[in-house]
């Protein structure tokens, strides 16, 4: 029987491959920082072995090979169509440092030399449990003394009501024969139940909570998802005692804001408090408190457990690079009026002191690069908002740790080259300098760049105009006269208070040139501050720029 499901999902996968991308919260540099946050050393990512169990077409892994040209990457996937289409992208960036492979994982054994960090996003609850197993067997087997292997997967209760739609759906679509007929007859039973359930029944209440949700999804998301044989949500405590079978333990949760009391209302987080002895425990409470239908959770050999420690370490918070940017209004010193700003993941902010602006302030200024403690000490000091005998350290130290512990930044334990800080020259007036990819930069043939923080990022249609002249270091004008050349040829069309333009050569005067200027200007700061592209100064040295 098992072997019969792994072919119908083999065949499910080589007919609708999952779309493949980047996930930042895969990112081995992630991994590696939320292993140092809660004590341990794991391996050095710049020099990792790293393997993907179910990379699709690599495009996961793919950026981190770029970023990190002495790892070592190997990916693999049951689907050969999938892999194959990874093998054509490997030729297309010449990535030498990927292999993949296109394997079913129970053939798996032990490999010669272990990896550091172990991948499986999106895997172990859509496979048979002889398969989790071996994904777990494979980790337990591979993962190096001190490496990290982070698993997702679905759970209870979260997913307890979600499984009475995708009941439904399979009722109506799983017979169907061709994947866009599967469907289109699920749609239209979400379509039919939401029409016709009872008010104020369980039914009616799931519904209106999810139907717009699978409403949007991609057709590659819902088959897999709503419509495969295999979809097994798990409770959190079911999966750690699996995961303990293979001698493997909890470390964390990939979004580790979730993890901490903290962060929840005191009539949550004081009674449980009271209860709980351990992580794990907390961990299950919370899912309950929380509905919480999916986990992204990392797993360590269990040796290493007795090295973790929950309670932040100001010594190891302080060897942290931190970046953070901060939306919605002018960030100021003026603290007559509360003011809520929007961090990097859309989280509420509300500082609540002048100091505190100070600190997201400074963040905002370099991001997508980094900061330490000592350039935050720095900025809080210059902020002259520092009364006598305040320590700027220990207050920068404060606000950090307030910081990771509720998401507002993002971590790592080194300067990576390519977080580049905004070029205060190129923010003044980006005419000046020369512009050109980040180095280990991933664009997609469908319009999106990978950013250094392994995030994808949309690029416009004059971004994709311009990309190839933008592989190497280019002036404004350059790319001003191929944006004219663009528009002149209809390949794109900018906006103009609304509605597209019609500038053409013909088109003169000081309001089209300096329409043009602003619409390039503009398009230059925005891919800046996502960190896909470079301000180069005078002497080409993107490397000068950063932190």
């Amino acid at each position: 029987m098992t072997k019969d499901l792994v072919s119908l999902l083999k065949q499910s996968y080589d007919s609708v491959p999952y779309e493949s991308h980047p996930f930042p919260q895969t990112a081995p540099e992630h991994l590696h920082a939320l292993a140092f946050l809660f004590g341990l050393d794991a391996p050095d990512p710049a020099t990792a072995r790293v393997l993907e169990i179910g990379c699709s077409a690599g495009e996961n892994i793919f950026p981190y090979a770029a970023r990190n040209p002495q790892a070592q990457v190997v990916g693999i996937d049951l689907s050969d169509v999938q892999i194959n289409h990874g093998k054509a992208r490997l030729n297309e960036i010449g990535l030498a440092n990927v292999r993949l492979q296109a394997v079913n994982i129970e053939e798996i054994g032990k490999a010669e030399q272990p990896y550091d960090y172990i991948i499986c996003h999106g895997v172990f609850s859509w496979v048979p449990t002889s398969v989790q197993q071996a994904i777990l067997r494979v980790c337990s087997e591979n993962l190096s003394e001190s490496g990290i292997a982070y698993i997702s997967y679905n759970t209870y209760p979260g997913w307890k009501t979600k499984e009475i739609i995708r009941d439904a759906m399979l009722l109506r679509g799983a017979e169907r024969v061709t994947p866009e007929e599967k469907l289109s007859y699920a749609m239209g039973m979400v379509d039919f139940l939401q029409q016709v359930s009872l008010d104020n029944s369980v039914l009616r209440k799931v519904l209106d909570e999810n139907a717009d949700h699978i409403r949007q999804g991609k057709a590659s998301y819902l088959l897999h998802e709503f419509l495969e044989p295999c979809n097994q949500p798990m409770y959190f405590k079911d999966f750690m005692a699996l995961a303990g079978e293979y001698g493997l333990g909890y470390l964390a949760e990939a979004e580790p804001n979730t993890m901490f009391l903290s962060n929840y209302a005191s009539s949550i987080a004081e009674p449980l408090s009271k209860e709980v002895t351990h992580q794990e425990q907390l961990e299950q409470y919370l899912d309950f408190v929380r509905n919480r239908a999916f986990r992204q959770t990392l797993l360590v050999h269990k040796s290493q457990q007795a090295k973790i420690r929950y309670a932040l370490d100001a010594e190891r918070l302080q060897k942290f690079y931190v970046a953070g940017v901060f939306f919605d209004h002018q960030i100021t010193s003026d603290t007559r009026q509360p003011k809520t700003y929007t961090d990097w993941r859309g989280g509420e902010v509300i500082p609540g002191s002048a100091l505190e602006y100070a600190f997201m302030e400074a963040l905002s200024k370099v991001y997508p690069a980094t900061l330490n403690v000592d350039q935050l000490t720095a900025a809080l000091i210059a902020s002259g908002q520092l009364s006598t005998g305040q320590d700027a350290r220990a207050l920068a130290l404060a606000f950090l740790e307030t910081y990771v512990i509720r998401g507002h930044v993002r971590i790592r334990t080194h300067v990576a080259s390519q977080m580049a800080t905004v070029n205060a020259e190129a923010e003044a007036d980006p005419a000046t300098v020369k512009w050109q990819w980040h180095s280990g930069v991933i664009r997609h043939g469908n319009g999106w760049a990978t950013s250094p923080w392994h995030e994808m990022v949309a690029l416009s249609p004059l971004a994709m105009v311009l990309a190839k002249l933008l592989e190497t270091p280019v002036s404004f004008e350059q790319l001003k006269t191929a944006t004219s050349v663009a528009l002149e040829k209809g390949e794109i069309s900018l906006l103009q208070d609304g509605k597209p333009s019609h500038l053409t050569k013909d088109s003169k005067g000081p309001a089209s040139t300096h329409y043009l200027q602003a619409a390039l200007e503009s398009m230059l700061r925005t891919y800046q501050r996502h960190g896909v592209l470079a301000a180069i100064n005078a002497s080409n040295s993107a490397n000068e720029h950063n932190v």
